[in-house]
């Protein structure tokens, strides 16, 4: 399981709706990721908050301090808690003719 971004991998979208079971959760993975420098080629051009799930679907991310972030009544991993839609069942209007092509009833994703 991985996200991207500006990339389409799947069927699926990330819609820019994030959540996080924790604070804590959200500051560790992103201390993973800013601990990766951006690299252009490599395909890292940006930091995004999406990427964060890579690491909290990652069975193997324990990172320092994880055992604080978890109770026993939690998994010790964020995967359980990531929801994949179709992109049939997702709109986007981030620009305005997104918008506009929302309001007409036109499918308003794409995948190049």
């Amino acid at each position: 399981t991985k996200t991207a971004e500006k990339v389409p991998i799947s069927n699926c979208s990330l819609i820019g709706a994030y959540t996080f079971a924790t604070a804590g959760w959200f500051v560790v993975a992103a201390k993973a990721l800013i601990e990766q420098p951006l690299n252009p080629t490599s395909g890292l051009k940006e930091y995004y908050i999406s990427l964060l799930y890579n690491f909290l679907l990652d069975p193997a991310f324990k990172p320092e301090g994880f055992e604080s972030l978890t109770t026993t009544s939690e998994s010790t991993t964020a995967a359980t808690y990531v929801l994949a839609v179709p992109k049939e069942q997702y709109s986007t209007f981030g620009t305005p003719d997104e918008l506009k092509s929302y309001e007409e009833g036109k499918e308003s994703y794409a995948l190049e």
